[in-house]
């Protein structure tokens, strides 16, 4: 059915009419000024400033860098290297890998913000709680190692390894759930 030009003049007319009558209640208001939000501001930090850098791998470790040829040694898990921040930038630049695999544990977690590699740590264990994990229940020890990168799996399974040995891990589920959560078998 076609409409007239007399009815759609009529339509419109009754359309500005409506739009001018309508009630306060029902006209879209414009949102509330909020306060700009305020970034979070990233650490700030002397590059020369040393930093206590732990070796996260199970047994010697080497890193030589790339810029100074500096060496630097861990010969056990949980020993301790001093580095400056600009050495850590130029390691995560060059090897990213010690930061992804955990072979190096910075616990300043201001400096991991600062590196930019705060992600790789999120799931990560320090050395200072590292023997509490096998206090954990058998299912928190498999859901606690799922989480975390092959190379600290690694670094689980042979100080397990040293702990069943000695009898300090006795318990035949916690040997169990330990075996099935970091694809090993223990002897």
């Amino acid at each position: 059915m076609a409409y007239t030009k007399a009815q759609r003049e009529a339509k419109a007319q009754q359309r500005q009419q409506d739009a001018q009558i309508a009630p306060v209640a029902a006209m879209p208001s414009a949102p509330a000024p909020q306060a700009p939000k305020k970034p979070k501001s990233k650490p700030q930090f002397d590059l020369h400033e040393l930093i206590p850098v732990i070796c996260g791998y199970q047994g010697y470790m080497v890193y030589v860098s790339a810029q100074s040829k500096e060496v630097y040694e861990w010969h056990e898990f949980g020993d301790v290297c001093h580095m400056e921040i600009a050495e850590l930038l130029i390691m995560k630049r060059t090897q990213r890998r010690f930061f992804k695999e955990n072979w190096v544990l910075i616990e300043d977690v201001d400096v991991l913000e600062y590196l930019g590699v705060d992600q790789h740590y999120s799931h990560s264990i320090t050395s200072e709680n590292f023997d509490q994990l096998f206090a954990l229940s058998p299912e928190e020890l498999m859901m606690k190692c799922a989480t975390l990168s092959d190379s600290l799996k690694y670094t689980i399974a042979t100080r397990a390894q040293e702990l069943i040995n000695t009898g300090e891990i006795d318990s035949r589920k916690k040997i169990m759930a330990l075996e099935k959560a970091l694809g090993v078998t223990f002897e």
